[in-house]
C-alpha cells in the first residue's frame, strides 16, 4: 500500500524584485495557485505574476494550523518584508490596524467628495444588476463550508464594548464600539 502525500500544503511566494514574501496554505491540485491575500494581489498587479516564485515548504493534513504556527513564529503581519496582513492561518479578514493619523489621511483622500461614488444615486436597475451579478458567483464546496462556518461563528460570538458595555458582534465592535465608541473618554 503506497502512502500518497497529502494534497494540502504550506507554501511561500517570494517577489523576485523586492524580496517580499507571502506565507499561505492550500488544499488542492492547482499548481498555478499563488495565494489570495489582498496585499499579494496588489503586488501581482504592480509587478506581474511572473515576478513571483512559489515554493512548497511542506505537505501536511492540517495545513491551516501549520500555516498559522509559521505566521506567528515569523510574526509575518508585522514584518515589513511580508505581504501577510494577519498571523492567522485561515485567510484572516482583520487586516491591519491603522493609526489615527493614517485613518485621518485616508478619510481626507477617499472620503466625502473624494469618493467616486459620492452623491451617486443608485437606480433600481443598477441595484438589480449588482444582485444578479452576485447570484452568478460560483463557490467551491470548501468555500461554502468556510463561509457558513465563519458566519455561524461570528453570529454567535458577542463581544462587550469596554466603553458602553454593549454586547455586539465582531464587525460592529470594530466599527461602532471599542476605539470608535462614542462613549469612549478621550
Amino acid at each position: 500500500m503506497s502512502k500518497e502525500k497529502p494534497k494540502s500544503y504550506v507554501y511561500c511566494v517570494t517577489n523576485k524584485v523586492n524580496g517580499k514574501y507571502y506565507i499561505g496554505s492550500h488544499c488542492g491540485t492547482n499548481p498555478k495557485y499563488m495565494g489570495s491575500g489582498v496585499a499579494l494581489k496588489h503586488a501581482f498587479r504592480k509587478y506581474g505574476r511572473d515576478q513571483f516564485e512559489k515554493t512548497v515548504l511542506y505537505y501536511c493534513d492540517d495545513y491551516q494550523k501549520h500555516e498559522g504556527k509559521l505566521l506567528v513564529a515569523l510574526d509575518a503581519a508585522n514584518d515589513p518584508k511580508s505581504y501577510n496582513l494577519t498571523n492567522a492561518g485561515s485567510g484572516g479578514s482583520a487586516g491591519r490596524v491603522y493609526s489615527e493619523e493614517t485613518r485621518r489621511i485616508m478619510q481626507e483622500k477617499h472620503g466625502g467628495k473624494n469618493n467616486p461614488m459620492y452623491g451617486v444615486k443608485q437606480t433600481p436597475e443598477r441595484i438589480q444588476k449588482t444582485i444578479e451579478s452576485n447570484r452568478r458567483r460560483v463557490y467551491s464546496d470548501e468555500t461554502k463550508r468556510k463561509l457558513s462556518d465563519s458566519a455561524r461563528l461570528n453570529a454567535s460570538k458577542k463581544y462587550k464594548c469596554p466603553h458602553c458595555s454593549a454586547k455586539v458582534d465582531k464587525a460592529n465592535l470594530s466599527r461602532w464600539h471599542g476605539d470608535n465608541c462614542k462613549h469612549r473618554v478621550q
